[in-house]
């Protein structure tokens, strides 16, 4: 059986897989804010303030499924390591 961790990340990702098929790469916020439901309980699987998320529910692991386009001239750290 899979910890907290793993079943929350795998309810997150298979969220997203469904979010992604429903508007491909432009994805508005009001999506991804939608709680994530799992057995009698409910998370977020992001915050529009913070990049790297922790929900409640998630004792030793966190969630990253956001990313910014760079600004006009910077570079984006995450194609161009």
């Amino acid at each position: 059986m899979l910890n907290i961790d793993a079943r929350l990340r795998h309810a997150a990702f298979h969220r997203l897989e469904a979010i992604t098929q429903q508007y491909s790469n432009d994805v508005p916020w009001e999506a991804i804010a939608e709680p994530v439901q799992l057995g009698g309980d409910r998370f977020f699987i992001a915050s529009r303030a913070i990049g790297i998320f922790k929900p409640k529910q998630m004792p030793d692991g966190i969630l990253s499924i956001k990313t910014v386009v760079p600004k006009q001239g910077r570079i984006n750290i995450y194609l161009n390591p």
